[in-house]
């Protein structure tokens, strides 16, 4: 043994032992830093950062399907699954701009009251049937 060389444990290199051999390659731009392991670019994780993962979370119940993209449940879409609208059986209520409720249909026998309160849904006129 000589004076000011190291002798490193086993998975670990270099002068000064710092440098880890890996067992795994890791992707994505990703570092090894502990053998079999890996310090991950934002946007991947997984132990040799192969899994893309979405920064910001998927809204409406969408799920992360690589970097920043989401699968959307229905009626909604975009990156984030953000934009769109959920109808339910008795309520529609939008994401995005827009009407606040759905347009209802009016029939022949509709009264038109002109003060009725409107509960904030905008309208010209509201209806009593």
């Amino acid at each position: 043994m000589s004076p000011g060389v190291c002798i490193c444990p086993p998975g670990y290199y270099g002068d000064s032992c710092d440098k880890a051999n890996c067992s795994i390659t890791c992707l994505n731009g990703g570092t090894c830093f502990h053998p079999g392991k890996c310090i991950c670019h934002a946007g991947y994780e997984g132990p040799s950062c192969g899994i893309s993962k979405c920064l910001q979370p998927c809204r409406n119940g969408g799920k992360c399907t690589g970097k920043n993209k989401c699968k959307c449940d229905k009626g909604f879409h975009g990156d984030l699954c953000s934009k769109g609208y959920r109808g339910g059986a008795s309520n529609t209520h939008r994401l995005s701009s827009g009407p606040k409720h759905k347009p209802q249909q009016h029939s022949s026998s509709a009264k038109e009251v002109k003060d009725a309160p409107d509960a904030g849904i905008p309208a010209e006129t509201n209806y009593v049937v």
